[in-house]
């Protein structure tokens, strides 16, 4: 058997380091190349990372909560010699004997046992405390001893607030009053702090908007549901005519680079799709939605948003959007003030759908009645284009919704 090092891998050409959330697996286990390893997050998404070996996960050499930069290693495997050899040809290993981390761990693995005695037992160094527990029971004076065996009846080795708080109460320690709890800021959350402060510094916002009448396909889609069964969601139906729209109106999918005092437009619509998960705003990327039904592309979108909320994604189903969407009237609102994603020259979003009391039949009738109305609101970068064309783009992007654009 040969010792070969697992080192942090890099999902996407830009990414340069990795944050541990937890490890699926536990030293001692007999591991097939394929299966759950360790749940990894980075600037771009959360997911789980797979083991690229077949082997015995013999030492964990960075635990949950630390962020190792791309390369380092992080774990140590016991394997076949001949598999050895040809995970190290692929590049996919590190030589035990390269890395100095590597001297300075201690190898000798523990057998994994499941009952609560060896959990306490493994768990010793290795606690898993927020900044606001860790602060709590130091000034409650609890030992490591007490923190340890709180660990321990945990699946996860963690101590949590609940635990703590019910070892306080059965020691007659009155819950500690605070007045903040402090939050970690995670690689995603500072990503997008990062890239919004870029955005609102470089990028001279305008914005623009209009009310569209969604009657029409809010009535299609009720009956294509009570007909068929299908569950298709807005952003499907209006896809065929936010795809017109942009490649009429090309410069709404384009990037301003500033290096070289250039408009680049993107001759694919690689269609982001802003997703509000726990974690923090997440957009994958449904490529080259141009060559999707809207069938299709219900289907690529309600695959991609359940996988975000539950932190699925792969590395490369995230960046590289080359216009994005941002249904924020899912959650009840009504209109916003969007943010551009830096390097692109625009976002749209839409509103909740609301029934309205507005002008119906002919100009110069006065008529009035109830419609199904959404707004839209278009923030385009002022370098690319002016309100013409971002005009142009949102009344084409009406005109084909309500006309049911590509819906059979």
């Amino acid at each position: 058997m040969t010792k070969i090092l697992l080192t942090m891998p890099q999902p996407g050409e830009t990414i340069t380091e990795g944050h541990i959330v937890r490890w699926i697996a536990h030293v001692g286990d007999v591991l097939t190349e394929g299966a759950p390893l360790v749940e990894l997050e980075t600037e771009k998404a959360l997911f789980e990372y797979e083991s690229p070996f077949s082997g015995t996960l013999e030492c964990i050499i960075e635990e949950a909560g630390q962020t190792v930069k791309v390369g380092e290693p992080i774990a140590i495997f016991e394997t076949a010699a001949e598999a050895a050899a040809r995970y190290l040809s692929l590049g996919v290993a590190l030589a035990y004997a390269d890395a100095d981390k590597a001297s300075q761990t201690q190898a000798a693995p523990q057998p994994k046992n499941d009952a609560p005695e060896a959990r306490q037992k493994n768990s010793v160094g290795q606690i898993q405390l927020s900044p606001f527990v860790r602060k709590r029971a130091a000034q409650a004076g609890v030992d490591q001893t007490v923190l340890t065996q709180l660990a321990a009846q945990n699946e996860e080795t963690r101590v949590t607030k609940a635990a703590l708080d019910n070892h306080l109460a059965s020691q007659g320690v009155a819950k500690l009053s605070v007045d903040i709890e402090v939050l970690p800021v995670s690689p995603i959350r500072r990503r997008i702090a990062e890239n919004m402060m870029l955005s609102k510094t470089t990028i001279p916002h305008a914005h623009t908007g209009l009310a569209v009448d969604v009657s029409g396909l809010t009535q299609w889609r009720r009956e294509k549901k009570a007909t068929l069964g299908i569950e298709l969601s807005y952003m499907a139906l209006i896809q065929p005519a936010l795809i017109k729209a942009i490649l009429d109106y090309p410069l709404v999918n384009a990037s301003f680079v500033t290096a070289k005092n250039e408009i680049h437009c993107f001759k694919n619509v690689n269609l982001g799709v802003a997703v509000g998960s726990e974690q923090g705003l997440v957009i994958p990327v449904i490529r080259q939605a141009q060559n999707l039904s809207y069938t299709e592309f219900n289907d690529c979108l309600q695959d991609i948003v359940k996988r975000a909320l539950i932190q699925k994604l792969k590395p490369d189903e995230v960046g590289g959007a080359s216009f994005i969407f941002n249904n924020y009237g899912y959650y009840g609102t009504t209109f916003g003030v969007q943010i551009i994603q830096p390097p692109l020259s625009a976002i749209l979003g839409m509103g909740a759908i609301q029934r309205r009391v507005v002008p119906v039949g002919e100009p110069g009738e006065n008529a009035m009645g109830i419609r199904e109305i959404a707004d839209f609101s278009l923030a385009f970068d002022h370098r690319v284009m002016d309100g013409r064309e971002a005009g142009l783009f949102l009344s084409e992007l009406r005109r084909g919704i309500e006309a049911l654009l590509g819906l059979e």
